[in-house]
């Protein structure tokens, strides 16, 4: 009798041990994935034309325009002819809503990028024709049998550099298409290593005291995973952040030829501004899953303290 109490009540504390690990491997994910789940939840929630005239007033006071217009498609419509990336086929569209054919081109390019045939493509199709219709961004974009450098006339048509620059590192060199296509693995700026780096630092407990050569390649590559979480969901946003500085680079670099010097330095400030918002994404990832490993690291400690108190 007396060791079948015992027995229950080390079935009962394994099973309550095992539970609270499991809640503190959930509030790990939660804090861990924050970020990145608002950040989808933003992407795919409907932009209507007065959301992205609102997106646009509050993008301008941060990055506001700093040349002219005219100055600035003269410039660019010269850097696409030198660049030959009308060559390549890509196209250069400032779009205005009082000039139609623009607005319909908008439309072809946004079809064949995005396919509206489901629904989130439609849902993704009408939000970025809306965000480039009413200048809250510009992009260059691909997709289907189109390229195209996308700027409204309304405004961040100052960035028209920095999107030749994309347009330059997706069409003109190996290694930086290779850069280009690599930043899949942070689609609209969401880490795809985060959740599994996360998920394997919680899950998976590194057995230190169990000799290397007698672990298998599975278990090595989930110890490698499991310590290096952090680092490993840092890594992934190099890409992104890389590439982004080097159409900056490359935008300016041809923006100096027809551009004066005062004008050029004015675009390089924006275009830093605009890239550490990329860095501050990349960071606020990459903390989030350092906290929430720690803060599951934390509930387990206090748990396995009450085990054996």
């Amino acid at each position: 009798m007396v060791n079948g109490v015992s027995s229950s009540n080390v079935s009962t504390k394994k099973y309550e041990s095992k539970k609270r690990n499991v809640i503190a491997n959930a509030i790990g994910i939660t804090a861990g994935l924050a970020l990145p789940a608002y950040q989808i939840y933003d992407t795919f929630q409907k932009v209507t034309p007065n959301a992205a005239q609102d997106i646009s007033k509050s993008m301008y006071s941060f990055i506001p325009d700093c040349i002219d217009l005219d100055k600035a498609k003269d410039a660019a419509q010269k850097i696409m002819k030198d660049t030959a990336l009308k060559d390549k086929g890509v196209e250069l569209l400032f779009i205005n809503e009082n000039k139609p054919e623009t607005i319909n081109k908008l439309k072809e390019i946004m079809d064949a990028a995005i396919p509206p045939t489901k629904k989130a493509g439609k849902r993704l199709n009408n939000n970025f024709f809306n965000i480039f219709k009413e200048g809250a961004n510009a992009a260059y974009i691909e997709g289907g049998n189109k390229k195209a450098v996308l700027v409204s006339d309304k405004q961040f048509y100052s960035n028209v550099f920095h999107e030749i620059g994309h347009a330059m590192d997706a069409n003109k060199g190996f290694l930086t298409r290779t850069l280009v296509k690599a930043r899949g693995i942070t689609p609209y700026g969401v880490s795809l290593v985060a959740p599994i780096a996360l998920g394997v630092a919680l899950m998976h407990k590194v057995d230190d005291k169990k000799p290397k050569e007698e672990k298998g390649f599975v278990e090595k590559s989930l110890d490698f995973i499991s310590k290096h979480a952090v680092g490993l969901t840092a890594l992934s946003y190099l890409p992104m952040t890389m590439e982004e500085g080097l159409a900056s680079i490359r935008g300016l670099k041809q923006a100096k030829k027809y551009l004066p010097k005062e004008d050029v330095t004015k675009l390089a400030v924006n275009y830093a501004k605009a890239w550490s918002t990329y860095g501050i994404l990349a960071a606020g990832s990459v903390l989030g899953v350092a906290a929430g490993i720690g803060i599951a690291k934390h509930i387990k400690a206090k748990n396995n303290n009450s085990q054996n108190a």
